[in-house]
């Protein structure tokens, strides 16, 4: 499994994983515009339903080896920030010595934006003159 091949199913798993947040925002009443409000029983009840397409995005990126899922956590902040190079972000992440699960949790906390930082990422790595698929 390569980087190229966990950023593929990140972007493809976003729809699906919004469309899942919408239905059951809307089996518990939830107003879209509102939102969540923290001490609304209905909030509350949403709050503990478990979004399965979330879940399968879990179970996806559980699957990838530590290196590949450093690598997917450095290109989303390398997109998202202006910082660092990439090399510079992987050797920050790497000296971190960051769980499995915590990477994990800290891609899926950012469903949907980092959609656009692993593209705005790949770009950049397209300046820096490196190739994504040889990382």
């Amino acid at each position: 499994m390569t980087l190229l091949d966990g950023v593929r199913e990140i972007l493809k798993a976003i729809p699906a994983i919004q469309a899942e947040d919408a239905r059951l925002d809307e089996k518990h009443g939830i107003d879209l515009a509102a939102g969540l409000r923290l001490f609304d029983e209905q909030s509350t009840i949403r709050m503990l339903e478990i979004n399965r397409e979330a879940d399968k995005l879990r179970e996806y990126l559980g699957t990838m080896d530590y290196e590949t899922l450093l690598k997917l956590e450095a290109l989303m902040y390398f997109g998202r920030d202006r910082d660092a190079t990439f090399a510079g972000k992987l050797d920050a992440f790497r000296r971190r010595r960051e769980a499995r699960s915590d990477i994990i949790r800290t891609i899926l906390e950012k469903v949907p934006a980092c959609g656009r930082y692993f593209v705005d990422g790949v770009e950049r790595l397209q300046e820096e003159g490196t190739e994504v698929n040889s990382l």
